[in-house]
């Protein structure tokens, strides 16, 4: 999940060598051009698994791989807080968003879903047909929230980096991309069946997490939508700002 929200809203020393992949103020723009350069190469298998593990240090930077997934994987979130706003830029923007918008035949509930979570209600604003600019930013200028689902569909970056940590992972990669604006929330309280990273793009997004119900533990299904009287108190109350990356296991209530 890709988040270039403007709401208003453990890391772990590294052990492994320093690679030139983290930090830095260039953010993710040199990490873009170093993996297209990459991938415009022919690869042999030990190559491309030394990419994909370098794409994924990248994206859990300072955090050590190995004690990333001996500690934390399918365990409990990751707040990695960066103060460098530019780290993740590069991979998309609301300007990339705005662009796929204008160009492409996006259609409603296919590619782009208009939500909102007001008064503990969730509900979904998708007209029938494309997905009009105007009609987009008509509905996020009045308090909705938008998601973009499979953006690697249109932008050759998300692709890109989705592609590379499929090497990694050796699982199928998905992505989605929220814009959320100032002071409001688009959905209900839920878990989902995925590991899910949140990469802050833009503005920052205030963030609730709540630890699983019993018997919730990394579920195979999603779960539906959640009332506030159906969570205890949060385990984790964050804001996440452009540069940050967030971590939970499926099954979190977020």
């Amino acid at each position: 999940k890709l988040d270039t929200s403007a709401q208003d809203a453990p890391t772990l020393k590294k052990k492994k060598k320093k690679t030139n992949l983290g930090g830095g103020g260039g953010g993710a723009v040199k990490i873009v051009d170093k993996f297209v350069e990459m991938g415009s190469k022919q690869r042999d298998g030990a190559s491309g698994k030394d990419e994909a593990r370098q794409m994924f240090e990248w994206l859990i930077h300072p955090v050590n791989t190995d004690q990333f997934f001996k500690e934390l994987w399918e365990n409990k979130p990751l707040l990695i807080k960066r103060h460098n706003s530019n780290y993740n830029s590069g991979w998309f923007s609301s300007k990339d968003f705005s662009n796929i918008l204008k160009h492409n035949p996006i259609q409603f509930g296919t590619h782009l879903d208009l939500t909102s979570y007001r008064e503990g209600k969730r509900e979904t604003h998708n007209l029938p047909g494309r997905a009009y600019p105007h009609l987009v930013w008509k509905h996020f200028n009045n308090g909705g929230s938008i998601r973009m689902l499979n953006p690697q569909t249109y932008s050759e970056q998300v692709w890109l980096l989705l592609n590379t940590l499929q090497d990694f992972f050796r699982s199928t990669m998905g992505a989605n991309v929220y814009l959320t604006p100032p002071g409001t929330q688009g959905f209900a309280p839920h878990y989902d069946d995925i590991e899910a990273f949140m990469i802050q793009l833009e503005g920052k997004k205030h963030w609730r997490l709540y630890a699983p119900r019993e018997n919730e533990c990394l579920p195979i299904n999603s779960s539906p939508n959640f009332t506030q009287t159906d969570l205890g108190k949060p385990i984790l109350d964050t804001i996440l700002e452009a540069g940050d990356v967030f971590y939970f296991p499926r099954g979190t209530i977020h």
